[in-house]
């Protein structure tokens, strides 16, 4: 849970979203495993959920890289 709290304060610094969301939602998958997502009420899929969105779009790889890096000099 500390891992938990501290990637979600993590993505409310850096990305400052307008809600937080923390779930365990196993429903398809065995093993117990957490999301945490920031939602921001412009996102495509606002006020739905994330998941059942059709048209989703990976973010380019240089933004995924500066992610990556901030959130492991974080960790």
């Amino acid at each position: 849970m500390a891992l938990v709290c501290e990637v979600s304060s993590f993505l409310e610094d850096h990305f400052q979203p307008d809600k937080l969301n923390v779930a365990c939602i196993g429903n398809q998958e065995q093993q117990m495993h957490l999301h945490v997502v920031g939602r921001f009420e412009n996102d495509p899929a606002w006020p739905g959920v994330i998941w059942s969105r059709d048209a989703k779009e990976a973010p380019p790889l240089e933004h995924l890289t500066e992610i990556s890096s901030a959130l492991t000099e974080r960790l």
